[in-house]
């Protein structure tokens, strides 16, 4: 009967491990997982500040194109190419016309930012240079910033969080506050951040 006893209150002990032991699992892929997340949405921050800047320079190559440039614009717009337009405004037009217009989304969505990154290589910007010149202040619990608040609101419609700590940088996300309080995470409900395309 000892020996009986004995051997269920090892099996309890050994489940109880087992369960301990999965609850780490399940924290440590949670951590990954939420580390990878802001890291992602750090790299979304920093891209759309640098599309300003990229947006900029952009404007001055168009007000004053190199040869180069304008021999591309006449070869791209080809039939729609206007012969009495200075070349100056046909540069301009190429530019809008290859979706310079909404860069910062272009350059977060995963489906469009490798091609618009070529395209700017092409018109001889440095997106690399550029963007790691660029610098923003980010939340250091979801990686958001000026440029890339989360939506507050239900299905990412509602206002944009504002900053509740400034040192440490923390967004008035209530998660974000939780975390920063050292409270468990609230149930998300809406506050998710909008998706890109995948971005």
């Amino acid at each position: 009967m000892a020996t009986k006893l004995k051997r269920k209150n090892e099996c309890a002990g050994g489940t109880a491990t087992g369960n301990e032991k999965a609850t780490e699992r399940r924290a440590k892929q949670e951590a990954t997982e939420r580390a990878a997340a802001v890291k992602a949405n750090r790299q979304k921050s920093l891209l759309i500040a640098a599309a300003a800047v990229f947006e900029a320079e952009l404007d001055k190559l168009a007000a004053t194109p190199s040869k180069d440039m304008l021999l591309r614009a006449r070869a791209m717009l080809d039939d729609e190419a206007d012969p009495a337009m200075p070349l100056e405004q046909l540069v301009v037009r190429l530019a809008v016309a290859f979706k310079f217009r909404d860069l910062a989304w272009s350059l977060t969505s995963s489906h469009n930012a490798k091609r618009t990154l070529q395209e700017l290589r092409d018109w001889g910007l440095d997106p690399i240079k550029t963007v790691a010149a660029v610098q923003v202040e980010t939340c250091v619990h979801c990686g958001c910033s000026e440029f890339n608040a989360c939506r507050l609101g239900q299905h990412s419609m509602g206002p944009s969080c504002h900053w509740v700590s400034e040192s440490p940088r923390v967004c008035s996300n209530p998660e974000c506050v939780a975390l920063w309080k050292g409270q468990a995470s609230p149930p998300v409900v809406g506050a998710e951040e909008e998706d890109d395309d995948d971005a």
